[in-house]
């Protein structure tokens, strides 16, 4: 029968801290340099959609302004 309350709680916090001890955390610079990593990919990523979605934009506009014309 598996443990009700309090007692759940802490046998889980065993656990939990059992858990944590085992991580291989990273190093203070492996963490820095990921993490301007994963700002630069993102901002990368970030100016390519917002190209392509000037690029649609502007087909999109073309497109509008020669329906509105009769073409």
């Amino acid at each position: 029968m598996p443990a009700k309350g309090p007692r759940l709680n802490v046998q889980f916090s065993r656990d939990t801290w059992s858990e944590l001890k085992k991580v291989v955390w990273p190093s203070r610079k492996q963490a820095r340099n990921l993490t301007v990593m994963v700002i630069a990919v993102s901002a990368a990523i970030g100016v390519i959609l917002g190209a392509i979605d000037y690029i649609f934009y502007l087909v999109f506009q073309q497109l509008v302004l020669q329906a509105g014309r009769g073409i």
